[in-house]
């Protein structure tokens, strides 16, 4: 049974994409529910020269605290009393089962993260749109969207991760920004032990990692269902 779990928890890890850039914290055994994380502000920069001897003014720091409550999720396979009785142990069955649930595990907290990220307010929008509303068949992600994005982010002096910004895109989005003169295969530039989980290209310093539980909106459901960087 202990093999079985790792084997589960291996092949589920294999399909976590969006965790992997957040942050983790542990819950405490016994402890409260909600998980607390505080957020600071930079500070306004120090350009007035100090005075020997006068210990400067001191500045307040604003913190805004950012909190979460963990939900658990799960699913099971049912079988019937002459599967167990007949199977081998452990059997292909057994283990094929295993696979399917480390499968569904897997992509059902990937796909939830990808909810929660796609619920933010910081969003660009193709083709100079200023609302998902206003997007039409002409607002496609182009390469002019992924400098734009950069630009953007260097100038809230967003921090890159490992020198550069990361994309999670479908296949779609994948399929067409690889077609760009610019592409820069994985294997070219990255270790394998140094690669993200589904990494698998660099365009204008934004990392592209890609999974098909990236969120996207689609035609007239726009509002429910988008490759975002």
């Amino acid at each position: 049974q202990e093999a079985l779990n790792r084997h589960i928890i291996a092949r589920s890890k294999s399909k976590l994409v969006h965790h992997q850039f957040g942050q983790l914290t542990k819950i405490p055994k016994g402890k409260t529910k909600t998980i607390t994380w505080d957020r600071m502000s930079p500070l306004p920069k120090a350009k007035t020269p100090l005075t020997e001897g006068v210990t400067p003014k001191g500045t307040a720091i604003n913190i805004s605290r950012v909190t979460a409550t963990p939900q658990q999720y799960g699913a099971y396979i049912s079988t019937t009393d002459e599967f167990d009785f007949y199977k081998n142990d452990p059997s292909p069955e057994i283990l094929r089962i295993n696979e399917i649930l480390a499968d569904n595990a897997g992509e059902t907290q990937d796909s939830l993260t990808a909810d929660i990220l796609s619920a933010g307010t910081n969003v660009q929008y193709a083709g100079g749109k200023t609302s998902r509303a206003a997007l039409d068949s002409t607002c496609v992600m182009k390469v002019e969207e992924i400098r734009k994005a950069v630009r953007t982010l260097k100038n809230n002096k967003a921090n890159p991760i490992d020198k550069d910004f990361v994309a999670i895109v479908d296949p779609d989005v994948a399929f067409d920004l690889m077609s760009d003169t610019a592409w820069e295969n994985v294997k070219t530039y990255s270790d394998p032990k140094d690669m993200y989980n589904g990494e698998i290209g660099r365009l204008y310093g934004v990392r592209f990692v890609e999974t098909t539980e990236a969120k996207v909106f689609r035609g007239a459901n726009l509002a429910a269902d988008k490759s975002e960087l």
